[in-house]
């Protein structure tokens, strides 16, 4: 659905535990491990090629691997946070109020040699 619209965002607040194999992150074997890496980097590539911002909200004191889940809202220009149950509210919140600037775009920047 988000891909339909450039500019939306996706919202996963997760507390890392898989519901499904599907992305599976909670299996110490190499293996299950390289194909949730590869699922998430191809999610990535897609949300990045539709112009789609995915943040992601991790509950502390759960088994959340930021570390991965994190490479999926850096390339696509989202957010990841860690947040307790308490504050899981202002934090959607604030998540949700954050504005999208552009997609599909680049920047060239030229610096003097002097730096």
């Amino acid at each position: 659905m988000a891909s339909r619209q450039p500019g939306s965002k996706v919202l996963v607040c997760t507390d890392g535990l898989a519901n499904t194999a599907l992305g599976n992150l909670e299996q110490q074997d190499g293996e299950t491990l390289i194909c949730a890496s590869i699922f998430y980097q191809d999610l990535a590539e897609q949300a990045v090629r539709a112009g789609v911002t995915v943040s992601v909200l991790g509950i502390e004191g759960t088994e959340c691997r930021l570390a991965e889940l994190g490479r999926l809202a850096d390339r696509t220009g989202g957010m990841v946070s860690s947040v307790s149950e308490s504050d899981l509210e202002s934090q959607l919140q604030k998540a949700l109020q954050r504005q999208t600037v552009a997609t599909h775009s680049s920047a060239l920047l030229y610096l003097p040699t002097a730096l």
